[in-house]
């Protein structure tokens, strides 16, 4: 009898994507879209053509009834699960512009974050990151901002940033603890109306980036042009802070909470 290592690649990644999928929680209304599932699936079964299996086990691993259930983000699509970071966090020297920029950036006292100093091997990528950030006063409330952000670090898998959030803000944007993990469900039903839509707004953006017209009505009717512009701004900010955090594998931070519950 075969064991799993001696089962042909491609069915074998197969099955490492499934128990990822058992064993990852997060779901978020399906992770990625149907349409992407199917379009990836047909991809593994066309490959899958090219290795006819010798053995009944082999193929009993049927590729879409492998990857179809399988409710991953995209940033969760992995077929390995390793944690060690691909960049240490640099530790300075640094430059004028540097060491200033991380000064604001962190509370007196306070070591800088393992994501400022990994971007910190690149002052151009720094500087430019901390101009465009959105953590200063805007149109939107305290709440309203970090309950974008906790979804999208949510959805984008960035357990880094989103627990780093919930460590710094969430207590002072007067989120609940029910609130912090209900940041990573897919159900709207126990939110505000108000709350209901950033989430969705986040969830149609991440998932097709586009909004649908029946969620612009709603959103067109609760909030300003200066708020949508906020949100859809704040929304592609942590995208892009996630891909960091997680193409660095960048690794918790000591006092940051993680998804577990």
């Amino acid at each position: 009898m075969q064991t799993r290592t001696q089962l042909q690649p491609i069915e074998y990644s197969l099955e490492r994507i499934a128990v990822g999928a058992r064993k990852n929680r997060f779901a978020l209304g399906g992770g990625i879209s149907r349409r992407e599932k199917r379009r990836f699936a047909d991809h593994i079964i066309a490959r899958q053509r090219n290795h006819a299996p010798d053995t009944p086990m082999q193929s009993s691993i049927h590729p879409q009834s492998a990857l179809l259930p399988c409710l991953l983000t995209k940033g969760e699509m992995m077929l390995e699960s390793a944690t060690d970071p691909r960049l240490a966090p640099f530790n300075g020297p640094y430059d004028a512009a540097v060491a200033d920029a991380l000064a604001r950036a962190m509370p007196p006292g306070q070591a800088p974050l393992k994501l400022f100093r990994t971007m910190s091997h690149s002052p151009r990528v720094l500087t430019r990151m901390f101009a465009g950030s959105f953590l200063d006063k805007g149109p939107l409330t305290l709440r309203q901002r970090e309950l974008i952000i906790l979804r999208t670090c949510a959805r984008c898998n960035s357990e880094y940033e989103w627990g780093v959030h919930v460590a710094f803000f969430a207590g002072k944007a007067g989120l609940s603890g029910d609130e912090i993990r209900a940041s990573r469900e897919p159900l709207y039903t126990s939110w505000s109306k108000s709350d209901g839509l950033l989430l969705r707004l986040v969830d149609e953006l991440h998932d097709r980036a586009q909004v649908s017209d029946e969620l612009w009505k709603g959103l067109h009717e609760e909030f300003s042009a200066e708020q949508l512009l906020e949100l859809v701004a704040l929304t592609g900010y942590y995208h892009t802070i996630s891909f960091m955090t997680n193409a660095f594998r960048i690794e918790k931070e000591s006092f940051a909470p993680g998804f577990a519950p």
